[in-house]
């Protein structure tokens, strides 16, 4: 890894983990001023003036891990389920050999995964192949240390070997908002990124990218949602439309997606995605406002000439197009 990126990946890391910290040390009569504090926000007092909307995303019938290994895209499918999902998962892929490993899984806030396999929920790692050898040779990899056998699981679950070589080279892979923002840091196009890479909600690839414009994570995205449409063509459109978006990304639990229409950054409609204890209060912030700027510093967004919200530090805005 490039040593910007190495220090990046420190400081972007250790920023996460305090504000998970400080949110979850705030007492429930906290403040809308003082949640968004946690995040470096501040709001002015103004009537909102964009529309709030839930979230819709089109039913894909089955997993993308399902698609890739009946289009031929993959060798082993590998997917992590609860134990009472086992029986509705193994029903994706009928005809194909499956290997079962148990583990427990640890998620903390910011979908940060914990590396001890005995601590956390009951899950159950499923492998599927075509033949019973490919998939317990992929569970026995697996087992042993993915991370020495990152390149031959990679191939073997149909990623491209950029995007194994770049996660394999960060110092942290369990935490997935970290992730994204590496991500996107590794991104040298401004954007939009294509939207079929937009796996900040609904994933299109199994795989973090190694840069959100990269051609060989697009492929395989674009050969997914291929193999998805021939099954039910109306389901990419409806995929395009979700998937285009401005989002404004603080972590996993503090998402705000921002439907733009007329021009870049001026946007009509907003969406929460995540839980997070700060959400609320940024989605009700953000839609005081109208448009985004961006600046070295942070984020700001304007109603008319005037910024009602600031975000400090920069906050990863990801935009798909």
């Amino acid at each position: 890894m490039r040593a910007d990126l190495a220090a990046y990946e420190l400081r972007t890391g250790l920023a996460l983990r305090a504000v998970a910290h400080e949110l979850a040390a705030l007492p429930p009569s906290a403040s809308d001023v003082e949640v968004l504090a946690v995040l470096g926000a501040t709001a002015n007092a103004a009537p909102a003036i964009t529309a709030i909307e839930p979230r819709s995303l089109p039913t894909l019938g089955q997993s993308i891990e399902a698609w890739g290994l009946a289009a031929g895209l993959r060798e082993v499918a590998f997917v992590t389920v609860a134990p009472e999902r086992v029986d509705a998962t193994i029903a994706e892929f009928p005809g194909a050999h499956v290997e079962r490993r148990a583990r427990h899984v640890e998620i903390g806030p910011q979908d940060r995964w914990q590396d001890d396999r005995r601590r956390g929920a009951p899950r159950v790692e499923l492998f599927f192949a075509r033949d019973a050898a490919t998939a317990c040779h992929a569970a026995a990899l697996q087992a042993a240390d993915p991370t020495r056998h990152a390149a031959e699981l990679g191939a073997l679950f149909g990623y491209p070997a950029c995007c194994v070589a770049a996660f394999v080279a960060q110092r942290t892979r369990n935490d997935n908002s970290l992730n994204r923002y590496l991500t996107a840091a590794r991104t040298i196009a401004p954007g939009p990124w294509p939207w079929e890479l937009n796996e900040l909600h609904l994933r299109l690839v199994a795989f973090y990218p190694c840069a959100y414009d990269c051609p060989a994570a697009q492929a395989v995205a674009r050969a997914t949602v291929a193999a998805i449409g021939n099954a039910h063509p109306a389901i990419p459109p409806q995929l395009a439309t979700a998937l285009t978006a401005t989002v404004i990304y603080v972590d996993h639990d503090h998402q705000v997606w921002l439907r733009c229409r007329a021009e870049p950054d001026r946007y009509d409609a907003i969406a929460a995605i995540g839980g997070g204890r700060a959400l609320p209060a940024l989605v009700a912030a953000a839609a005081r406002a109208d448009r985004l700027v961006t600046a070295d510093h942070g984020i700001e967004l304007h109603a008319g000439a005037h910024a009602v919200v600031e975000v400090v530090p920069l906050p990863l805005v990801a935009r798909f197009g």
